[in-house]
């Protein structure tokens, strides 16, 4: 993710597209809309109704739960916070669609 960030500064032309993941699940069509907006390509009314039926026919944790610990996977939250403090300044000035 550093190196991630550092491209970003370095080459800032580059065409690339940040949203937070929590529009994703909550707005699925506005983030859509804003990739194809990105794109510079049309976004048809059957693709957008495509999205919402697929929206509405794929709820979140309709097939389970992911439950997990850090602790399971040898991590804290300290050290999460320590390593992926500047990804994580970064995400949190985004712009929020939801």
């Amino acid at each position: 993710l550093n190196l991630h960030l550092q491209n970003r500064k370095t080459t800032p032309g580059l065409n690339m597209l940040d949203f937070a993941f929590e529009d994703a699940v909550a707005n699925v069509e506005a983030v859509v809309k804003r990739i194809y907006q990105h794109a510079g390509i049309p976004l048809s009314k059957q693709t957008l109704e495509n999205v919402r039926q697929w929206d509405s026919n794929n709820p979140i944790h309709s097939k389970g739960k992911f439950e997990y610990s850090l602790d399971e996977f040898g991590l804290t939250a300290e050290g999460i916070e320590k390593e992926m403090s500047d990804y994580i300044e970064f995400v949190s000035k985004l712009p929020r669609l939801a």
